[in-house]
């Protein structure tokens, strides 16, 4: 299974966003935004995202909301307060997603998709918990999984 990442604030905008989608013949996307419907998320809000996976060129792309992978809110909101560094975070978020446990069902859950899109609000996965989610599913599904950022 090959698991690409994307997130919303992706330069080039939906037009972009949508085309990375289908030249990567991405089949699902998965949104692991703790908010995903806040007013200025634009052409990705939760409830406009599917309509447009199925309809934009006929793409015919799957859309579920993760909230299990995403951070919690409070993590969230400390990180934009600056309670909370990089190195923080991941620490924390690490010890969030081992908690729920719900990543070691990734396979169950998509393993009928060949390409599956993990889809968060950063533009760049560098300080994104995507990366760390694809990372996460990496090591422990050996051989299983490929990972490929988007952007």
């Amino acid at each position: 299974m090959k698991v690409f990442t994307i997130g919303e604030s992706i330069q080039g905008g939906a037009e972009r966003f949508f085309k990375l989608l289908l030249e990567n013949h991405v089949q699902i996307v998965i949104d692991i935004r703790v908010i995903n419907d806040y007013p200025d998320a634009g052409f990705s809000k939760a409830r406009d995202l599917p309509f447009f996976l199925q309809h934009v060129d006929s793409a015919n792309i799957d859309y579920v909301s993760r909230k299990d992978f995403a951070p919690s809110l409070k993590l969230l909101n400390d990180t934009h307060a600056g309670k909370v560094d990089w190195q923080g975070y991941i620490e924390i978020y690490q010890q969030l997603i081992q908690e729920r446990g719900t990543w070691k069902d990734f396979l169950d859950d998509f393993g009928c998709y060949k390409n599956v899109c993990l889809l968060c609000f950063e533009a760049t996965p560098e300080q994104c918990h995507r990366r760390l989610l694809a990372e996460k599913l990496q090591d422990y599904f050996t051989g299983q999984i490929e990972v490929k950022h988007l952007v």
